[in-house]
Protein backbone atom coordinates (compact mmCIF):
# COMPACT_ATOMS: atom_id res chain seq x y z
CA UNK A 1 0.00 0.00 0.00
CA UNK A 2 2.79 2.51 0.65
CA UNK A 3 4.42 1.91 -2.80
CA UNK A 4 0.92 3.18 -4.49
CA UNK A 5 1.39 6.26 -6.60
CA UNK A 6 1.39 8.86 -3.72
CA UNK A 7 0.56 6.52 -1.13
CA UNK A 8 -3.05 6.67 -1.81
CA UNK A 9 -3.80 3.39 -0.98
CA UNK A 10 -1.90 3.24 2.23
CA UNK A 11 -3.40 6.78 3.23
CA UNK A 12 -7.08 5.34 2.06
CA UNK A 13 -6.52 2.74 4.33
CA UNK A 14 -6.07 4.78 7.34
CA UNK A 15 -9.06 7.19 6.85
CA UNK A 16 -11.39 8.15 4.13
CA UNK A 17 -10.69 10.79 3.30
CA UNK A 18 -7.37 10.26 2.75
CA UNK A 19 -6.87 14.00 2.98
CA UNK A 20 -7.58 13.92 6.71
CA UNK A 21 -5.67 10.98 7.69
CA UNK A 22 -2.68 12.85 9.70
CA UNK A 23 -5.62 14.81 11.32
CA UNK A 24 -7.81 12.12 12.61
CA UNK A 25 -4.92 10.06 13.73
CA UNK A 26 -3.94 13.22 16.00
CA UNK A 27 -7.38 13.91 17.31
CA UNK A 28 -8.30 10.11 18.20
CA UNK A 29 -5.41 9.84 20.30
CA UNK A 30 -5.94 13.33 22.06
CA UNK A 31 -9.63 11.98 22.70
CA UNK A 32 -8.10 8.85 24.57
CA UNK A 33 -5.23 10.51 26.00
CA UNK A 34 -7.18 10.07 29.48
CA UNK A 35 -7.01 6.33 29.13
CA UNK A 36 -4.68 4.37 31.61
CA UNK A 37 -3.54 1.84 28.47
CA UNK A 38 -2.18 5.53 26.10
CA UNK A 39 0.51 6.09 29.06
CA UNK A 40 1.77 2.45 28.17
CA UNK A 41 2.13 3.09 24.54
CA UNK A 42 4.39 6.45 24.68
CA UNK A 43 2.99 7.90 21.37
CA UNK A 44 6.21 10.34 19.91
CA UNK A 45 4.08 11.33 16.87
CA UNK A 46 0.48 10.77 17.36
CA UNK A 47 -0.37 12.50 13.52
CA UNK A 48 1.74 9.66 12.10
CA UNK A 49 0.56 7.12 13.98
CA UNK A 50 -1.82 4.82 13.15
CA UNK A 51 -4.65 3.86 16.43
CA UNK A 52 -4.68 -0.18 14.88
CA UNK A 53 -7.95 -2.12 15.94
CA UNK A 54 -7.33 -6.27 16.12
CA UNK A 55 -10.30 -8.30 15.62
CA UNK A 56 -10.70 -12.09 16.40
CA UNK A 57 -13.83 -14.13 15.06
CA UNK A 58 -14.65 -18.04 14.92
CA UNK A 59 -16.95 -18.15 11.64
CA UNK A 60 -18.27 -21.49 10.20
CA UNK A 61 -17.32 -22.27 6.82
CA UNK A 62 -19.82 -25.40 5.58
CA UNK A 63 -21.58 -27.14 8.07
CA UNK A 64 -19.32 -28.64 10.49
CA UNK A 65 -16.07 -26.57 10.21
CA UNK A 66 -15.27 -23.64 11.81
CA UNK A 67 -11.71 -21.05 11.39
CA UNK A 68 -10.64 -18.51 13.75
CA UNK A 69 -9.67 -15.15 11.81
CA UNK A 70 -7.08 -12.65 13.41
CA UNK A 71 -7.41 -9.27 11.22
CA UNK A 72 -6.28 -5.68 12.03
CA UNK A 73 -7.99 -2.00 10.93
CA UNK A 74 -7.29 1.49 10.84
CA UNK A 75 -9.64 2.61 13.99
CA UNK A 76 -10.63 5.70 12.49
CA UNK A 77 -11.50 3.89 9.30
CA UNK A 78 -15.53 3.40 8.48
CA UNK A 79 -16.54 1.47 6.04
CA UNK A 80 -17.37 -2.73 5.06
CA UNK A 81 -14.87 -4.95 6.10
CA UNK A 82 -13.59 -5.75 2.84
CA UNK A 83 -12.26 -2.58 2.62
CA UNK A 84 -10.90 -1.91 5.88
CA UNK A 85 -9.74 -4.91 7.51
CA UNK A 86 -6.31 -6.52 6.88
CA UNK A 87 -6.56 -10.04 7.57
CA UNK A 88 -3.51 -11.45 9.78
CA UNK A 89 -3.78 -15.20 9.96
CA UNK A 90 -6.56 -17.88 9.68
CA UNK A 91 -6.90 -21.02 11.35
CA UNK A 92 -9.30 -24.26 10.86
CA UNK A 93 -10.75 -24.77 14.19
CA UNK A 94 -9.94 -28.70 14.61
CA UNK A 95 -5.90 -28.28 14.11
CA UNK A 96 -5.49 -26.22 16.66
CA UNK A 97 -4.41 -26.68 19.98
CA UNK A 98 -6.19 -24.90 22.61
CA UNK A 99 -5.19 -22.40 24.42
CA UNK A 100 -1.78 -22.74 22.84
CA UNK A 101 -2.27 -21.79 19.92
CA UNK A 102 -4.25 -18.51 20.64
CA UNK A 103 -1.11 -17.64 23.12
CA UNK A 104 1.15 -18.01 20.32
CA UNK A 105 -0.72 -15.60 18.06
CA UNK A 106 -1.02 -13.36 20.98
CA UNK A 107 3.06 -13.27 21.32
CA UNK A 108 3.35 -12.48 17.73
CA UNK A 109 1.14 -9.38 17.53
CA UNK A 110 3.14 -8.00 20.42
CA UNK A 111 6.05 -8.61 18.44
CA UNK A 112 4.13 -7.10 15.42
CA UNK A 113 2.89 -4.42 17.54
CA UNK A 114 6.32 -3.48 18.70
CA UNK A 115 7.70 -3.25 15.24
CA UNK A 116 4.84 -0.93 13.63
CA UNK A 117 5.32 0.88 16.54
CA UNK A 118 9.14 1.81 15.94
CA UNK A 119 8.20 2.58 12.48
CA UNK A 120 11.40 0.63 11.36
CA UNK A 121 12.19 -2.79 10.02
CA UNK A 122 13.23 -4.73 12.91
CA UNK A 123 16.50 -6.52 13.11
CA UNK A 124 15.36 -9.42 14.78
CA UNK A 125 12.88 -12.45 14.43
CA UNK A 126 9.80 -13.08 16.60
CA UNK A 127 12.03 -15.63 18.26
CA UNK A 128 14.60 -12.92 19.20
CA UNK A 129 17.37 -14.02 16.77
CA UNK A 130 18.85 -11.77 14.68
CA UNK A 131 18.48 -12.11 10.83
CA UNK A 132 21.35 -14.05 9.14
CA UNK A 133 23.86 -10.69 7.97
CA UNK A 134 23.54 -10.57 4.32
CA UNK A 135 19.64 -11.67 4.02
CA UNK A 136 17.29 -8.80 2.75
CA UNK A 137 15.91 -8.54 6.58
CA UNK A 138 19.25 -7.74 7.90
CA UNK A 139 20.02 -5.01 4.92
CA UNK A 140 16.47 -3.09 5.95
CA UNK A 141 16.96 -3.30 9.71
CA UNK A 142 16.68 0.29 11.34
CA UNK A 143 15.29 1.99 8.17
CA UNK A 144 11.29 3.03 7.71
CA UNK A 145 8.84 1.22 6.58
CA UNK A 146 6.48 3.91 5.49
CA UNK A 147 8.07 7.22 5.46
CA UNK A 148 7.84 8.14 9.14
CA UNK A 149 4.33 6.18 9.69
CA UNK A 150 3.90 3.65 12.58
CA UNK A 151 0.99 2.03 14.11
CA UNK A 152 -0.06 1.47 18.01
CA UNK A 153 -2.18 -0.16 19.99
CA UNK A 154 -6.05 1.34 19.89
CA UNK A 155 -8.02 -1.86 20.91
CA UNK A 156 -9.54 -5.50 20.73
CA UNK A 157 -12.51 -6.66 19.19
CA UNK A 158 -13.87 -10.08 19.69
CA UNK A 159 -17.49 -11.86 20.83
CA UNK A 160 -17.81 -13.28 24.14
CA UNK A 161 -16.43 -16.90 22.86
CA UNK A 162 -13.15 -15.09 21.32
CA UNK A 163 -12.19 -13.06 24.25
CA UNK A 164 -12.95 -16.44 26.23
CA UNK A 165 -10.00 -17.85 24.55
CA UNK A 166 -8.06 -15.11 23.88
CA UNK A 167 -7.94 -13.60 26.78
CA UNK A 168 -8.38 -16.69 29.28
CA UNK A 169 -11.60 -14.96 30.94
CA UNK A 170 -12.73 -17.05 34.24
CA UNK A 171 -15.63 -14.65 34.15
CA UNK A 172 -18.17 -15.28 31.80
CA UNK A 173 -21.17 -16.34 30.84
CA UNK A 174 -20.85 -19.63 31.68
CA UNK A 175 -19.98 -18.91 35.46
CA UNK A 176 -21.62 -17.24 38.26
CA UNK A 177 -19.61 -14.58 37.72
CA UNK A 178 -20.54 -13.06 33.92
CA UNK A 179 -18.68 -9.54 33.49
CA UNK A 180 -15.14 -9.21 33.70
CA UNK A 181 -15.04 -5.61 34.62
CA UNK A 182 -17.42 -5.63 37.81
CA UNK A 183 -18.89 -7.95 40.43
CA UNK A 184 -22.47 -8.94 38.07
CA UNK A 185 -23.41 -12.33 39.07
CA UNK A 186 -25.88 -14.75 39.07
CA UNK A 187 -25.29 -14.97 43.33
CA UNK A 188 -28.24 -12.97 43.96
CA UNK A 189 -26.15 -10.43 46.64
CA UNK A 190 -24.68 -9.50 43.61
CA UNK A 191 -27.18 -10.42 41.01
CA UNK A 192 -27.37 -8.76 37.25
CA UNK A 193 -31.06 -8.50 37.32
CA UNK A 194 -30.85 -5.48 39.37
CA UNK A 195 -30.13 -2.41 37.61
CA UNK A 196 -30.27 0.36 40.04
CA UNK A 197 -28.12 2.46 40.58
CA UNK A 198 -27.64 1.24 43.66
CA UNK A 199 -27.11 -2.39 42.50
CA UNK A 200 -24.17 -4.02 44.22
CA UNK A 201 -22.10 -5.07 41.54
CA UNK A 202 -20.97 -1.28 41.13
CA UNK A 203 -19.53 -1.13 44.16
CA UNK A 204 -16.19 -2.53 42.52
CA UNK A 205 -14.90 -1.59 38.85
CA UNK A 206 -11.94 -3.34 38.64
CA UNK A 207 -8.99 -2.25 37.31
CA UNK A 208 -6.44 -4.09 34.56
CA UNK A 209 -4.19 -5.63 37.79
CA UNK A 210 -7.36 -6.59 39.74
CA UNK A 211 -8.72 -8.40 36.34
CA UNK A 212 -5.30 -9.97 35.79
CA UNK A 213 -5.04 -11.48 39.67
CA UNK A 214 -8.86 -12.91 39.21
CA UNK A 215 -7.40 -15.38 36.84
CA UNK A 216 -5.89 -18.47 38.53
CA UNK A 217 -2.04 -18.90 38.14
CA UNK A 218 -0.96 -20.70 34.39
CA UNK A 219 -4.36 -18.54 33.27
CA UNK A 220 -2.66 -15.41 32.05
CA UNK A 221 -3.39 -13.92 29.13
CA UNK A 222 -0.03 -13.73 26.77
CA UNK A 223 -2.08 -10.15 25.65
CA UNK A 224 -0.56 -8.66 28.52
CA UNK A 225 2.77 -8.70 25.90
CA UNK A 226 1.08 -6.53 23.64
CA UNK A 227 1.85 -2.97 24.39
CA UNK A 228 -0.91 -0.95 25.48
CA UNK A 229 -2.88 -3.41 26.22
CA UNK A 230 -5.48 -3.82 29.00
CA UNK A 231 -8.78 -5.10 30.04
CA UNK A 232 -10.64 -1.80 29.03
CA UNK A 233 -9.49 -1.68 25.41
CA UNK A 234 -11.91 -5.27 24.91
CA UNK A 235 -14.32 -3.82 23.15
CA UNK A 236 -17.42 -5.79 23.50
CA UNK A 237 -19.56 -7.57 20.41
CA UNK A 238 -22.01 -9.55 22.84
CA UNK A 239 -25.43 -9.46 21.49
CA UNK A 240 -25.14 -12.56 19.05
CA UNK A 241 -23.65 -14.60 21.54
CA UNK A 242 -25.68 -13.98 24.27
CA UNK A 243 -28.91 -14.86 22.50
CA UNK A 244 -27.84 -18.02 21.35
CA UNK A 245 -25.78 -19.29 24.90
CA UNK A 246 -28.83 -17.73 27.13
CA UNK A 247 -31.98 -16.78 24.96
CA UNK A 248 -34.11 -13.95 24.38
CA UNK A 249 -34.84 -13.50 28.09
CA UNK A 250 -31.15 -12.66 28.67
CA UNK A 251 -30.35 -10.89 26.19
CA UNK A 252 -30.94 -7.08 27.25
CA UNK A 253 -30.16 -7.58 30.75
CA UNK A 254 -26.36 -8.70 29.80
CA UNK A 255 -26.45 -6.11 27.11
CA UNK A 256 -27.25 -3.08 29.62
CA UNK A 257 -24.71 -4.42 32.27
CA UNK A 258 -21.80 -4.77 29.57
CA UNK A 259 -22.99 -1.29 27.94
CA UNK A 260 -22.49 0.20 31.41
CA UNK A 261 -19.47 -1.24 32.65
CA UNK A 262 -17.92 -0.10 29.24
CA UNK A 263 -19.18 3.22 29.38
CA UNK A 264 -17.38 3.84 32.74
CA UNK A 265 -14.33 1.96 31.53
CA UNK A 266 -14.22 4.37 28.87
CA UNK A 267 -15.14 7.61 30.76
CA UNK A 268 -18.92 8.51 28.98
CA UNK A 269 -20.85 7.33 32.06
Amino acid sequence: MWNSPGHTKFLSWIHDPMEEASARCAEYWERVSHLPFFEKLDVKNPEKTIPLSWHMDGVKVFKTQKVWAYSHSSAIRKGPSIDTKTLFLLFRDNVMVKPHTHDAVGNLIAYVMDVLQSGMFPSKDPDGNPFPPHSVQAQRAGTYFAGGWCAAFACFKADLEGRVLAHKLVRNWASDSICEHCLASKLPQFTYGDFSDSAAYWDCMFTHQQFLMLNPPGKTSSWVNVRGWDISRNLDEPWFLILCVCGPSLLIPNLLILEACQNIKLGTG
